[in-house]
């Protein structure tokens, strides 16, 4: 899912970018981060777990995408207005086995509350993390990822 995800968030920032020249996509990994110009890209896929962007130049990068932390549009600099801020999420999910694991790329409040809005978990995400909902009584609960709220059902 996380590698669809990028797939589809990557190549929608591209075709949106063809309108704005001068932005950017910054790939952050655990070793660092490259900044590529959108309006250099040719094209992204994702083969054999790996992320490759093919640059109209005739250069290309790959990562392994175990590696890869965070995909972001736009931004190369602090502070820098890029008309495409807010395409990517901040944080996804998903429910496993009655384990809510979420994936964050920047630093996320993460809250998960039950129907009567009692503050069940309370926390910051910096990468990763997982939560074991099997310890929570069985019924609806709202997850805050920031501004956004989601429900999940706990059976």
């Amino acid at each position: 899912m996380k590698r669809f995800f990028l797939f589809f968030l990557v190549n929608a920032a591209i075709a949106y970018a063809a309108a704005a020249p001068d932005k950017n996509i910054v790939v952050k990994t655990s070793d660092g981060s490259a900044t590529c110009a959108l309006k250099a890209i040719r094209r992204i896929t994702f083969e054999d777990g790996m992320m490759l962007v093919d640059m109209k130049d005739g250069s290309a990068y790959s990562w392994n995408t175990d590696w890869v932390n965070c995909v972001t549009l736009g931004e190369s600099g602090p502070g820098q207005d890029t008309g495409i801020a807010g395409v990517m999420q901040s944080a996804v999910f998903a429910v496993t086995d009655k384990v809510l694991n979420v994936e964050c790329c920047t630093l996320t409040r993460v809250q998960l509350c039950s129907c009567d809005g009692k503050v069940v978990y309370d926390a910051i995400c910096t990468g990763s993390f997982s939560f074991d909902m099997a310890t929570l009584p069985a019924g609806i609960y709202l997850l805050k990822l920031d501004s956004n709220t989601y429900k999940i059902l706990n059976r």
